[in-house]
């Protein structure tokens, strides 16, 4: 069955290496290996059900005994995963590990990041977890998103890390097309991403990250070279804008004509 999935280019080599300093940039943060116990790992869905080996595999190493793995659908897993994330992610874990099944709690309404994190603390917060420490996993290329939106919603929290496997950029590339997932999606995904790793702070979603100038530069190539899928649209001036990611709870909101505008041409620009 062929997938509908939104039109990208397809990647020429100077392309993919454009993205492969993107991904770089964006999986740095996360740590390589499980080198202590968390109060909880929350997985974070997607359309690549791969996290979920991640999740698994931090898991084996003791990661943490409670999971809450969150997901409904979104633009793209809606086609590739029509089971839902969470549910999808679930039964691959427990195919890998039976025992997981009396592990994993499910979150099946989040449609974003912030959700993902918010839905699956009240579950936590339900369960009278004192939540001082968390790994959260998540597609390689979000590491630097999915920390800086914790980092937003709980600026108290002592301990939050992010594990994505260890996947490389090739082989990423290889096992998503084995799904049907074009090499060009990824690329206007990457694009995407960086889009939101700019824009998010000033929208008061994530707190402000330091992005490569390498990074940036490529994101401006590729934009040139033609994807544009996934870029953010721009922000809706009718509504409201959420306290800026720095803010105190004194602060005003900020204005709507601050905001930064629609990364379209430049990644660098003003």
């Amino acid at each position: 069955m062929t997938l509908k999935l939104p039109y990208a280019p397809t990647p020429a080599v100077e392309d993919l290496e454009h993205a492969r300093l993107i991904w770089e940039a964006l999986r740095s943060p996360a740590i390589r290996n499980v080198r202590r116990h968390y109060d909880a790992m929350i997985v974070a869905g997607s359309h690549d059900v791969r996290v979920a080996d991640a999740a698994v595999q931090a898991w084996t190493d003791g990661a943490s005994s409670r999971i809450v793995v969150s997901g409904g659908s979104g633009r793209l897993s809606e086609v590739v995963l029509p089971e839902g994330e969470a549910r999808a992610y679930r039964a691959r874990m427990t195919a890998r590990i039976p025992a997981l099944g009396h592990v994993i709690r499910l979150e099946t309404e989040a449609r974003n990041t912030q959700q993902n994190l918010e839905f699956s603390r009240w579950i936590l917060t339900e369960e009278e977890v004192d939540l001082k420490a968390v790994l959260l996993v998540s597609l390689p290329y979000m590491a630097t998103r999915i920390i800086a939106t914790a980092r937003r919603l709980w600026p108290e929290m002592p301990v939050v890390e992010s594990f994505v496997g260890s996947a490389g950029f090739d082989e990423y590339l290889l096992n998503l097309e084995s799904d049907g997932v074009k090499p060009g999606l990824v690329v206007a995904r990457l694009v995407g991403e960086l889009d939101r790793a700019v824009q998010y702070p000033g929208r008061g979603f994530m707190t402000p990250v330091e992005v490569p100038e390498s990074a940036l530069a490529a994101a401006d190539a590729l934009v040139q070279a033609g994807y544009t899928s996934q870029l953010l649209p721009p922000a809706d001036p009718r509504k409201p804008s959420l306290p800026a990611a720095n803010a105190t709870s004194a602060d005003p909101p900020a204005s709507n004509s601050t905001q930064p505008r629609p990364l379209r041409n430049c990644f660098r620009c003003a």
